[in-house]
């Protein structure tokens, strides 16, 4: 298998958690993920995220759009995966 390094980007609580604003991971480039599949990858590599990512509200963005449950995305070198917590505001 080949890889490639897709960077990962970390934001609030699970920023926290992680201890990193971003960290590289390994990707298989011949395959095509869905956000669950992108999920179970980044929990395999850090797996304190596991009870935070089912418990709580958040969205998955690739290359700066969120990713629909439902769809498939294939990563190049310069792919970023952005994990955003719910966002307060006023």
């Amino acid at each position: 298998m080949s890889s490639i390094q897709v960077t990962i980007l970390y934001f609030g609580r699970l920023r926290e958690l992680v201890g990193t604003s971003s960290e590289k991971l390994d990707f298989d480039p011949s395959i095509s993920y869905t956000s669950q599949t992108i999920l179970v990858r980044i929990i395999e590599n850090r797996p304190i995220l596991k009870s935070f990512l089912i418990s709580n509200c958040f969205r998955l963005a690739v290359d700066q759009e969120y990713l629909p449950e439902s769809d498939f995305v294939r990563f190049s070198e310069q792919s970023e995966i952005a994990l955003l917590p719910p966002f307060g505001g006023g």
